[in-house]
């Protein structure tokens, strides 16, 4: 099962603020693609707006080298290669990291192997009270 969901477009907590938009297929309502902007609040000085930037597309960080099928949604089995290969590429946790606070200063630092477990953990558990019971220790959660 796949749960989308967006982030949040205000500030809260400091961080920045994002907006995604989904290529969706009118038919079969599949999701082939997610478009994440951003907008840099530390840029935003005396009410003057932060502008919104591309921060990723989702089918091109997560599969960078183009094999999953062009034609393929982004399903359960994408995501579970992706998480399965976080699990083993620090690099690409990392970077997930980094875009799940819309690339913040504030991103707490995830680049220890018991964080990279405890983070895998939470993608995978589907929600915040399972995620819970990957456990805090020398995680972000």
């Amino acid at each position: 099962m796949v749960a989308y969901q967006s982030q949040s477009l205000t500030t809260l907590g400091g961080l920045n603020g994002g907006w995604r938009y989904y290529d969706v297929d009118a038919s079969t309502f599949e999701v082939f693609d997610t478009h994440n902007f951003y907008a840099n609040i530390s840029v935003a000085v005396n009410d003057t707006p932060a502008p919104w930037a591309p921060l990723y597309s989702a089918r091109s960080l997560y599969d960078p080298n183009g094999t999953w099928p062009s034609t393929a949604p982004l399903n359960a089995t994408f995501w579970d290669a992706v998480a399965t290969h976080m699990s083993t590429n620090l690099t690409l946790l990392e970077l997930y990291n980094l875009y799940e606070t819309r690339a913040s200063p504030l991103t707490p630092n995830c680049s220890t192997p018991a964080c990279q477990a405890q983070k895998v953990c939470y993608i995978r558990s589907g929600s915040t009270v399972q995620g819970m019971a990957c456990g805090s220790k020398n995680g972000p959660y």
